[in-house]
């Protein structure tokens, strides 16, 4: 057993959500840009999981994305990607969770009406590379 296996499949599973956080910003109509769309898009299984990457792959930010998904078969990768994208996402999938994150009434529009603070979350072992 590869001891790296466990990150190896959690960081195949976040490329992934970037990609799809991508798509939706890029593609999704305005009301549908939303983290209740990438979720939805993340927890589908087998071929409409497929059809998401195929789609990626239509787009420059996501093609890459969605070429690795689609290079994977049921027995080498798909499955525990899915499985791993299952794990991680199951809250997120709880339905007053997905209304919650259906709509947003933040906008950076509102920065130069009135003073807001916004603050940054940034792991500690970033904090270095972006320190001043």
């Amino acid at each position: 057993r590869d001891p790296q296996a466990s990150s190896f499949f959690q960081e195949d599973a976040a490329g992934f959500l970037t990609a799809a956080m991508m798509y939706v910003n890029g593609n999704a109509p305005s009301h549908r840009r939303t983290l209740a769309t990438v979720c939805q898009l993340a927890s589908r299984k087998g071929r409409d999981l497929l059809d998401v990457a195929k789609k990626f792959t239509e787009f420059p930010s996501t093609a890459d994305a969605g070429k690795a998904v689609l290079e994977k078969t049921r027995d080498r990768g798909l499955q525990t990607l899915e499985a791993t994208l299952e794990s991680k996402l199951a809250l997120w999938r709880d339905s007053d969770i997905q209304q919650s994150l259906s709509g947003s009434d933040f906008s950076f529009e509102d920065l130069k009406d009135r003073p807001i603070t916004v603050y940054i979350d940034i792991p500690f072992g970033k904090m270095e590379p972006y320190a001043p």
